[in-house]
């Protein structure tokens, strides 16, 4: 079966959700969100908070990227086949000048913007959207609250408009992970 619209409208609800968590608290944990297949046919989606403390540091990054094709395989185990997931988190930007492509000693020193990176895979593509988050001041929401009012704007490099490139990184591989811990089973 052929998932790409699925896919595409799990991309739009994602960024939306994410939005939307941006604006009730503020900020944003690191996110995965799962588009899962029930065994009814029926398409869904598994979302599971992550604590900031997993990304502070190199070691803790590792354990949650050897978490991510277990949490797969557990879903699939469930009859819910996993189609594509999400990694989804706030990061700071940092450009370097125009021709730069080493990252230079004082990089703590280079303008920064803050952004929400969500990177997607699924069985047959990886790829990677980066929002730069724009906080427009306070709004209330439906109960009168006030939260804050952020767009995110698609962020692109280069005269050309040009999305990032998604790298390879340690989120990535998730699915042939679950795949090989499906055939050891």
């Amino acid at each position: 079966m052929n998932y790409e619209n699925h896919i595409k409208e799990f991309k739009v609800a994602n960024v939306q959700l994410m939005q939307y968590l941006l604006s009730k608290h503020g900020g944003l944990d690191p996110m995965i969100v799962v588009l899962v297949k029930e065994s009814n046919e029926e398409m869904n989606v598994v979302a599971v908070p992550v604590p900031g403390e997993f990304l502070e540091n190199d070691e803790s990054k590792d354990v949650l990227a050897t978490a991510i094709p277990s949490l797969l395989a557990m879903l699939a185990k469930q009859g819910k086949e996993p189609i594509c997931f999400s990694f989804s988190s706030e990061a700071w930007l940092r450009k370097t000048p125009e021709g730069v492509t080493e990252v230079p000693d004082d990089w703590k020193d280079l303008p920064k913007i803050e952004c929400m990176i969500s990177t997607y895979e699924s069985a047959d593509e990886s790829d990677m959207e980066v929002f730069e988050i724009i906080r427009e001041g306070k709004m209330a929401n439906e109960n009168g609250d006030l939260i804050d009012a952020i767009v995110l704007r698609p962020y692109s490099i280069g005269e050309n408009g040009e999305k990032p490139k998604a790298l390879k990184g340690r989120f990535q591989g998730a699915f042939q992970e679950m795949y090989k811990m499906k055939e050891n089973e």
